[in-house]
């Protein structure tokens, strides 16, 4: 009584309070600095699981496997480099089919921050600039597994629970299997779960300030550079949207409450599209003119076939491939969490991980054909596999989940439907291990036989291997209720063991043994092109690496680039090899079959068991020239058709696409000379006694200007996908410059929609200052 009585004396609560506050402030600290230690863990991971990219020893050493990561997104930001050094801005690219945009390539990913990073290391195709290119795929792991570990403390609160969650999605089949090579699905999925917090805490907390930040997300996933991934992002979002609206429904809540869903994912998105238009305005531009603008279903709609998805799910390395692997104690884990525990969170997850694992199997389910005709944007992408990584959050989710309730406290209830599970786990322990026997019997066959014996083994190796997992994790299951010590050591089992499987499983998947150094060798023929073809371009036919001899700086024609101009396209199938060649000042072909029609060998060169030739061809009108006479059509199709006719000759008749069929001036001979050909400009000097049409063998597309004696002149599209300028006569002085109007608007809006940010942020801040005094004062 009188220790209570001293309590209430006003110096002893004040004591009290103060003490404590500081023991709040010392656990707040701690927690602080355990989070920290957990995001250290998870950062620095990456470079254990990477770690023979750079290794320091050179036999330890590898690179990434060969394929889309050297030959597509390498060349194309050495290009990049190679402007920047040049002391330009990488808007356009000069060596691919004759001119093509490169910013508006979102797979350059030129406005995306870490890009810059790289940018700086790359300064050609040495093992030093592909080590740039390769440290971004640790960096971008480790911005998985901390932006995941952010969303776990958020969601599930627990750190083991978050921790799991992290991993489990961080090093998933699908994180570890195509997205290594494909980088532009690395950059941009890695930043789904920050977009999922900040929507999930701006509806649960009414703060449309969470709301921006996941748009901040969001933009930065547009920047990144792979728009499928960042289309499904915004799917996920909806989808995770709408299950807490029904569940708001559900409870009873005011609509005014239910309303704040679409609101708050309306907000976001207008932040990320905001800040991301410098990028997507110019890529929507490229890709309404490229190839992919008229792709149908059949092309879209490839995706897992209905077994493979099961399977993958529970043993990878046996039949079929990686991209839906979560692990199996992570499946376990998302069981436990589904019979024990019902948070509002669990709805969305479980949303995700079923809507992800439909949606992947593209046309072999309901779902896709039903999304592709009813709502826009799924018409526009392929392989709907990729959307598998919605399912693997989800799933990564309800693990964490299941970790945390393993890791607390056990009811009486929860125990008795943790025993459900384990049963229903050793039901599918047995049969998983009737099935080994069978596997095992048959690989004894094929070593009876002496067919296909290493198949067999590998496939009973991985087999069991996942027994064995099943096998631990339904031991983890039985360990906890038995015994109270095993509750202070779960947590550190359930880590090390999804570490484990995951890292095993997939880790040496995407890495091949060469050094950075040999993924790039300049052969003879390439020395001999960078020697003496100048303006000049020269047909690839599959036979330069790097993109098509991108990376070595070399102008080339060529159907196989990812993403080319659908003109192109067409003129390619149209138009006779030879014209066209003409046409797009093609003096070199590179090709692996004897073509005496191309005129002269140059180089002979062996590359292992096949021959490589380079042809020397001539005849063309060159990089530009004069025409007198020009020819209106009305539409494309004529223009083909004229071009197409044997009579045709490009040097004395351009064909110019007019409304109407207008009528031409007509001109006389010409010539040109001077010609500097830049990274976004073209000069030269022309002359035409009587007047003319100047061609260019420069592909036509929007934002080319033309300057004739510095007064801007309309450019032409001639000849189908080149471009022409009307020359009055005599001597000029011509200037073309790409400065797309889409790039401008874009850059404009991206920053208004930041300085709106930033005042927003000021503001916001000011207005939290000034409630704290008051709150202090009162």
């Amino acid at each position: 009584m009188a220790a209570r009585l001293a309590a209430q004396q006003p110096g002893a609560d004040s004591g009290q309070r103060r003490a404590a506050q500081g023991a709040g402030l010392r656990q707040l600290a701690r927690a602080a600095l355990l989070d920290l230690g957990v995001c250290l863990f998870l950062a620095l991971l990456p470079l254990l699981y990477f770690w023979r990219l750079f290794a320091p020893n050179p036999a330890d050493q590898v690179t990434v496997v060969e394929g889309d990561f050297s030959q597509e997104y390498f060349p194309v930001l050495v290009t990049a480099a190679r402007a920047l050094r040049e002391g330009a801005l990488p808007l356009w690219n000069p060596y691919s089919n004759g001119g093509q945009p490169l910013l508006a390539d979102p797979q350059s990913a030129l406005l995306y921050p870490p890009t810059w990073w790289a940018l700086r290391g790359i300064h050609g195709f040495d093992g030093d600039s592909f080590l740039a290119l390769e440290r971004l795929i640790p960096l971008h792991f480790a911005l998985a597994g901390v932006l995941t570990y952010a969303l776990g403390r958020a969601l599930i609160g627990a750190r083991v629970g978050a921790l799991v969650a992290a991993l489990t999605f961080t090093y998933s089949g699908f994180m570890t299997s195509y997205p290594v090579q494909q980088l532009p699905i690395l950059r941009t999925v890695v930043w789904f779960p920050l977009q999922v917090l900040g929507l999930w805490l701006a509806l649960e907390r009414r703060r449309p300030g969470w709301a921006a930040l996941g748009g901040g997300a969001l933009g930065l996933a547009i920047l990144a550079g792979h728009p499928q991934t960042a289309f499904l992002e915004g799917v996920g979002l909806s989808l995770v949207a709408a299950v807490w609206a029904y569940q708001q429904v559900a409870s009873g809540a005011p609509w005014r409450r239910v309303c704040w869903a679409p609101a708050a994912l309306a907000l976001l998105g207008m932040v990320g599209l905001g800040l991301s238009v410098a990028q997507w305005l110019p890529t929507y531009e490229f890709m309404r003119l490229s190839s992919r603008a008229t792709v149908g279903y059949d092309f879209l709609s490839a995706g897992f076939r209905l077994w493979e998805v099961p399977l993958d799910l529970l043993a990878p390395r046996v039949l079929g491939g990686l991209p839906p692997y979560v692990g199996v104690l992570p499946l376990v884990l998302a069981a436990v969490a589904l019979a024990l525990r019902r948070p509002r969170y669990h709805g969305a997850a479980a949303a995700l991980a079923v809507f992800g694992a439909t949606l992947a199997l593209g046309g072999h389910s309901f779902l896709y054909p039903a999304l592709y005709r009813l709502v826009p944007g799924f018409d526009l992408f392929r392989q709907q596999e990729r959307a598998i990584f919605l399912g693997s959050l989800g799933v990564a989710l309800l693990a964490g989940s299941g970790a945390a309730a393993l890791a607390g406290r056990l009811s009486r209830p929860d125990r008795r439907r943790l025993g459900q599970v384990a049963r229903w786990g050793r039901l599918a322990l047995a049969g998983a291990l009737a099935l080994g026997g069978a596997l095992y019997l048959g690989q004894l066959g094929a070593e009876v036989s002496n067919q296909g014996t290493q198949r067999w083994r590998d496939m009973v190796h991985w087999y069991f291997f996942f027994i064995g997992l099943l096998g631990a994790s339904l031991g983890l299951l039985a360990l906890r209720p038995r015994l109270r010590s095993a509750r202070a050591l779960l947590p550190a089992l359930l880590v090390a063991l999804v570490a484990f499987d995951l890292f095993t499983v997939s880790w040496e998947t995407n890495l091949d043994p060469r050094r950075p150094e040999e993924v790039f060798r300049a052969s003879e023929i390439v020395l001999r092109l960078q020697a003496e073809a100048g303006l000049a371009r020269a047909v690839d036919q599959g036979v330069l690496n790097g993109n098509h001899g991108l990376v070595y700086g070399i102008p080339t024609i060529t159907e196989s680039f990812v993403l080319h101009l659908k003109r192109f396209e067409e003129a390619s199938r149209r138009v006779p090899q030879e014209r066209l060649f003409d046409l797009l000042d093609v003096d070199y072909v590179v090709t692996r079959e004897p073509r005496p029609e191309f005129g002269q060998v140059l180089v002979r060169e062996q590359f292992r068991d096949l021959t490589n030739l380079l042809y020397q061809r001539r005849g063309g009108p060159g990089a530009a020239w004069v025409v007198p006479e020009a020819v209106a059509v009305a539409r494309p199709e004529e223009a083909l058709q004229a071009l197409a006719d044997e009579r045709f000759d490009p040097r004395a008749r351009v064909v110019l696409e007019a409304e109407g069929g207008a009528a031409l001036p007509r001109g006389g001979p010409g010539s040109v000379h001077g010609l500097e050909r830049g990274w976004d400009e073209v000069r030269l000097e022309a002359r035409a006694a009587q007047g003319g049409y100047l061609v260019l063998s420069e592909v036509a597309y929007p934002g080319w200007r033309a300057e004739v004696d510095g007064v801007e002149q309309p450019i032409l599209l001639a000849n189908y996908l080149l471009r022409a300028v009307w020359l009055a006569p005599g001597d000029h002085r011509v200037t073309l410059r790409y400065e797309p109007p889409s790039l401008q608007v874009g850059l404009a809006t991206s920053l208004a929609t930041l300085a709106a940010l930033g005042c927003w942020l000021v503001w916001a801040g000011a207005r939290t200052l000034v409630a704290g005094r008051r709150g202090r004062a009162r």
